[in-house]
């Protein structure tokens, strides 16, 4: 009797361990990751509207140019942190190649591309 008593308190005490650290432990972790990615994307939300709300002003009284120089840099910066990384998917590939075209046809976007490709630290 005391064998089937010890086995018993032993496969409980064995089933919390494990329901702990296999189930509750990667849970917790892949929740902590879920949170930081909307953190993520709430703040390069907050910076296209940013980017928005100064390009805005610059259409109504018909500046383009200036426009164009706002917005370029939106394009810049997702060119230079996703578009260009190796592994990128078919969406990620269709987009670099529209960017690429319109910086071929923009003097601006180009520039802007350039200058935050050339600003990234290279590590060999």
């Amino acid at each position: 009797m005391k064998i089937i008593i010890a086995s018993l308190v032993c496969l409980l005490v064995g089933s919390g361990f494990g329901y702990y650290f296999g189930y509750t432990r990667p849970t917790t972790k892949t929740d902590r990751y879920v949170w930081e990615q909307m953190h993520q994307m709430s703040d390069d939300n907050g910076a296209a509207a940013i980017v928005a709300m100064d390009a805005i002003p610059a259409i109504e009284a018909g500046d383009a140019q200036k426009a164009v120089q706002y917005l370029s840099f939106t394009i810049a910066s997702y060119y230079t942190t996703h578009a260009i990384q190796p592994h990128s998917d078919a969406l990620r590939l269709k987009l670099r190649t529209e960017i690429e075209q319109l910086a071929s046809r923009n003097e601006i976007v180009a520039a802007r591309i350039k200058a935050s490709t050339n600003s990234l630290i290279k590590i060999p």
